[in-house]
């Protein structure tokens, strides 16, 4: 799907579309790794995206560390890395993260506990976060999406 840019340099900062007028977001797209950046690329050069914007919806879920407080559920915002709209007008929320974070963590012995605890606190939150943009979709009739660097560059 990306392999015409996995040869790109890594980019952390902001990306400045080639195509500003795809871009449908508000200010500048910050980037948090250089995936994100090969996926900005991606978005402005394909044809069959018609628009996109990086982190402009807020979904809202119940932390799942700290679910209670003041005896009320706490929420806190995620902001998925892109909305994308596609020339047949299907529109992707999308989210980009390494294929190690979308299964469970996985114990080993050169892990330290510590280690280990961070991976499950992760992936509990990553859990929730999803589950609401799931059902963020499922009520905008879009679909989620977690692109990784299968899907990016091809990888095994």
């Amino acid at each position: 799907m990306f392999n015409d840019i996995k040869n790109q340099k890594p980019h952390n900062g902001y990306y400045t579309p080639v195509y500003p007028e795809k871009y449908k977001g508000k200010g500048k797209i910050r980037l948090m790794s250089s995936w994100e950046a090969a996926f900005c690329r991606w978005c402005d050069y394909s044809s069959g995206i018609v628009e996109w914007s990086s982190e402009e919806i807020i979904i809202k879920y119940q932390d799942p560390i700290n679910p209670i407080k003041f005896n009320k559920p706490k929420f806190r915002s995620y902001y998925p890395d892109f909305v994308i709209k596609t020339k047949k007008g299907d529109i992707y929320l999308i989210e980009v993260k390494p294929y190690k974070q979308t299964k469970p963590p996985t114990k080993s012995k050169s892990k330290s506990s510590k280690t280990m605890m961070t991976e499950n606190k992760n992936w509990v939150v990553n859990q929730a976060k999803w589950k609401a943009a799931k059902a963020y979709c499922v009520r905008k009739e879009w679909i989620f999406k977690i692109i990784t660097e299968k899907e990016l560059f091809g990888k095994k």
